[in-house]
């Protein structure tokens, strides 16, 4: 009995060929994927200037010399 446990075999499914349609619909997808990330990367790196540059950009009100306005 234990001789029959040790030789089972596992089944495994064959791999898919990688067809025709499957390789033309690859590139562009990942062409998107990278576009999609460098939109990304440039919309939060434009969102962290805004952030820093939003004070020094805006305009301060002029005071009276005499600290009343």
């Amino acid at each position: 009995m234990i001789d029959r446990l040790s030789r089972m075999t596992t089944h495994r499914a064959p791999e898919p060929a990688a067809g025709p349609a499957t390789q033309s619909a690859e590139r562009p997808v990942l062409a998107g994927l990278a576009l999609a990330v460098l939109a990304g990367a440039a919309w939060t790196t434009a969102m962290i200037y805004t952030l820093i540059a939003w004070p020094l950009l805006t305009p301060t009100r002029p005071t009276h010399p005499s600290g009343s306005p």
